[in-house]
Parts: C-alpha cells; sequence; structure tokens
C-alpha cells in the first residue's frame, strides 16, 4: 500500500510539473493569438513580466520549449511595437535593440531574443561566424543547447520580406519548423537552371553560418526540393525589403 501512496504521489507531482509547464507555453500562445485575433493583450504581458527567471527555466526544460516560447514571444512583441509605436520601424536599429521587452523582470530586446537566446549568443555582424565571449547570467539560463537554422523562417521582424507569423507549441515544434521552412523557401527561392543560377532570401546570406557556410545552403535547397539533387548553382541574395508589414499572420 505505502508504495502505491508513493507512486500516486510521483504521479501527482509530475501532472503538477506538466500543468505549469503548459501554462508559460499557454500564456506566449495566448498572446500571440490575443494579438491576432486583435483582443487585449495586456493581461499577458503582466504575467510574463512577473515569472521567476529560475522558474521559467523549469517550464522550458529543453530545446522544444525553449524554441516554441522564445519564437512566440519575438514574434509578438514585434506586433506590439509596431502596434504601440507605429513609426518605430522608421529607426530599425533602435527598433531591434531598445530594451523594451520585460521578460522576468528582465528588460530584454528583440536582439537579445534573437542572437543571444536562439542563436545562442551569436554576433549578429559576423554572418554567425562569431560568438560572443562574454555571456551575462541570462544567456547561460534561457539560450537554447543548440542552434537550429530553421528559426529564421520563423521570426518575424514586421518587415514585407519576413517570414509570417504563426503560433507554436512545444509538442509539434518541429513540424512547424519544417513547415515554415518548405513554405517560405518555396515561395521565395527563384531556381534559374539554365544559368545555374539561385536567389536566396538575404537573410540566408546575413546569418550563413547558422546554414552551414554556401555548402549548407545549398543541402538545404536540395532537400526542400528547390534544386536538383546534384545540382551547384552559384548562390545570389536577394535584396530584403523592409516596408512594414504588420499582421502578417499565416492562416
Amino acid at each position: 500500500m505505502k508504495y502505491l501512496v508513493l507512486i500516486l504521489f510521483l504521479f501527482s507531482q509530475h501532472l503538477l510539473w506538466a500543468n505549469d509547464t503548459l501554462q508559460i507555453m499557454q500564456v506566449s500562445k495566448d498572446l500571440l493569438n490575443a494579438l491576432k485575433t486583435r483582443k487585449p493583450y495586456q493581461e499577458y504581458l503582466r504575467t510574463l513580466q512577473t515569472l521567476e527567471a529560475e522558474e521559467m527555466v523549469n517550464q522550458l526544460p529543453n530545446d522544444n520549449y525553449r524554441k516554441a516560447f522564445w519564437i512566440n514571444i519575438y514574434n509578438a512583441y514585434t506586433q506590439i511595437l509596431l502596434i504601440e509605436v507605429p513609426n518605430s520601424f522608421e529607426d530599425r536599429q533602435t527598433f531591434f535593440t531598445d530594451k523594451k521587452i520585460v521578460i522576468a523582470d528582465k528588460k530584454i530586446s528583440l536582439d537579445f531574443i534573437e542572437h543571444r537566446i536562439l542563436r545562442r549568443s551569436k554576433v549578429k555582424i559576423s554572418m554567425g561566424y562569431l560568438k560572443r565571449w562574454f555571456r551575462g547570467k541570462y544567456e547561460k539560463m534561457w539560450a537554447l543547447d543548440s542552434l537550429d537554422s530553421r528559426l529564421h523562417f520563423a521570426l518575424n521582424c514586421g518587415a514585407k520580406s519576413c517570414p509570417p507569423i504563426q503560433v507554436h507549441s512545444a509538442e509539434f515544434i518541429n513540424d512547424q519548423l519544417d513547415r515554415c521552412t518548405e513554405f517560405y523557401l518555396k515561395n521565395e527561392c527563384v531556381y534559374q537552371k539554365e544559368l545555374n543560377l539561385v536567389f536566396v532570401p538575404k537573410f540566408m546570406g546575413w546569418f550563413r553560418a547558422d546554414f552551414g557556410g554556401k555548402k549548407g545552403i545549398l543541402e538545404l535547397l536540395r532537400n526542400w526540393e528547390i534544386i536538383a539533387p546534384k545540382a551547384t548553382p552559384k548562390i545570389e541574395f536577394k535584396d530584403y525589403d523592409w516596408t512594414p508589414a504588420p499582421a502578417n499572420f499565416l492562416e
């Protein structure tokens, strides 16, 4: 009997932990859904502001949770900044670097989420080849264990050339990122077989090391059947259209 009681206790604790994990993920999803449907979202911001930093680590126990949570948060706050300060996109440097996001009582920026958490402290202007030597407390606590280049096809910075927004879940994150990658590549890449030339999104050049360099980019294009299995075309990076395009949600 005592073993049965112990088993039931441990099971109840597991359910409690699971519910806690679901709660923080649900906040990120509810926030993004509120923005998509143009409903009030301030209560979700207050919840995020009052989280405990250490508790976030417990509630985001692996990269699947961290990727889904932080992609949702990045996309949500991009929309919030565009809503609350419509002309803020005119100064893109400030837009991405200003610490206007409060998570667990810590003020961070869009760049912090993208380059320090999701890209694991990569230097922004280095094509992905350089990493920050000195990492802060929150970078170490919240960062992914490994870099996933597919996140670039899921992050929306508010520009016309950005991938569309969708709400991500930890349970389905790999399938979702695959769909984001396939959708964006097949809509943005232009393969001119007769010229042995392929045009790819600009950010694949900005962060080319994330994709394994030009060799890795070609392999990615082959995997998604953008180019033929043995093709080795010259890569050209398309111009990026920075025209503001808020509320670009994938239906």
